[in-house]
């Protein structure tokens, strides 16, 4: 900067100059001072982190991944990765079933046994309830009034007992008249849900959030947890069963059986629909790939609900881990469950789909909570039943 500044001003008076170099000496003094002022910050946080460790080794804690900075904790680890998830396998496959990352500053624990996932939504259920204080949740989530990411308290707990709420279960949309007048009927029950929120919760405040705050959160709650976990799910399946044709065609041959071709799929014959269960099922079974608890576990083989996995419970949280578990378990579990099962039956059944030119579907993975495909999937769609079912009377 003084080179610069000198040659810039070499006409300048002797005074001038001097001043320009006193304020050059200066913005470098206060330069270094930033720089040494953010070395000490660093070396007092690394400290407090050791001795905060320190005082807490008479615990019992899982071992700890190697690799971790001062302040960033292994974020640089996980950030190098594409797929965080795998990098868990890895550590998993190294460490153990539990092991303890450091997020920054914060320490966490990562679990990868139902064994393990059993205990802690259990023994330690209460301990595990609440959510972590986070800028982006309190940004976008109201200061944490989204139901996904809000504290455990009176305010979560009001949720639970909306669970069986009747406008979440599936609307059967057939296409028919009578079909449309029910659905128009299920509209009226969101709205009058609606109403009931604003009627019932004006002027209150729960856990510290007001009526306003609530309503909106709730909305945003019921909107995301119906769109892109679904989505995600339902084209994963289709990219496997254009991946696998035999399986796709074992699919429809079941649908053309139990339906017919003169109608569309009613919400009474997904329950006689095993086979598709069995597709949909084995998308939900994204977390829990054990080994030890799956034969041959990344293997597209809906058979092992039919057969070996059985007796499994979608529904329950340890062996197959789809919803979560414990007081914080998925309150929308059913109608996810329902959706998926319902979407599949009513597009296989409607039409025929095939990739262009026969060719594989790319299955990489993206970022993100739901791992959703790296690239879009691309089908050509032929109807498969007769025109006069698709049409709306």
């Amino acid at each position: 900067m003084c080179i610069s500044v000198c040659s810039s001003f070499k006409h300048t008076t002797h005074h001038s100059m001097m001043n320009l170099l006193q304020m050059d000496s200066l913005l470098q003094e206060m330069n270094s001072t930033h720089f040494y002022g953010m070395i000490l910050a660093i070396l007092i946080l690394s400290i407090h982190v050791r001795l905060k460790s320190g005082s807490s080794r008479k615990l019992r804690t899982p071992p700890e991944v190697a690799g971790t900075w001062p302040i960033m904790g292994h974020m640089p680890i996980l950030g190098k990765s594409h797929l965080p998830y795998r990098t868990f396998v890895s550590m998993a496959d190294k460490y153990g079933p539990i092991f303890t990352i450091r997020l920054r500053l914060f320490p966490a624990i990562v679990v990868s046994s139902s064994e393990i996932a059993k205990e802690c939504f259990t023994k330690h259920d209460l301990v595990l309830a609440s959510r972590p204080q986070q800028l982006a949740t309190e940004v976008m989530g109201y200061n944490y009034a989204f139901l996904k990411f809000t504290r455990y308290g009176p305010y979560w707990r009001l949720f639970p007992v909306a669970d069986a709420l009747p406008f979440l279960g599936w609307l059967d949309l057939g296409g028919q008249e009578k079909s449309m007048k029910s659905t128009a009927k299920e509209w009226d029950t969101i709205l009058n849900f609606m109403d009931v929120m604003l009627s019932t919760l004006e002027g209150m405040d729960i856990g510290g959030f007001d009526s306003d705050t609530i309503i909106k959160a709730t909305c945003k709650a019921l909107a995301a947890g119906a769109t892109d976990t679904t989505i995600t799910t339902i084209t994963r399946a289709m990219s496997l069963l254009l991946n696998n044709r035999h399986a796709l065609k074992k699919t429809q041959e079941a649908l053309n059986a139990q339906i017919g071709k003169e109608r569309h799929v009613k919400e009474s014959d997904i329950s006689n629909l095993t086979y598709l269960h069995a597709i949909g099922d084995l998308q939900l079974r994204k977390i829990q790939t054990d080994p030890r608890a799956w034969l041959e576990p990344m293997e597209f083989r809906p058979e092992r609900f039919l057969n070996s996995h059985k007796k499994i419970d979608v529904k329950d949280p340890f062996e197959y881990l789809p919803f979560g578990g414990g007081r914080r378990i998925c309150l929308r579990m059913s109608f996810g469950i329902q959706s998926v099962h319902s979407m599949l039956a009513r597009f296989l059944h409607a039409f025929k789909v095939a990739t262009p030119d026969n060719l594989p579907v790319d299955m990489s993975e993206g970022t993100g909570i739901t791992i959703a495909k790296a690239m879009p999937i691309e089908v050509m769609l032929t109807p498969r039943l007769p025109n006069k079912v698709y049409k709306f009377t």
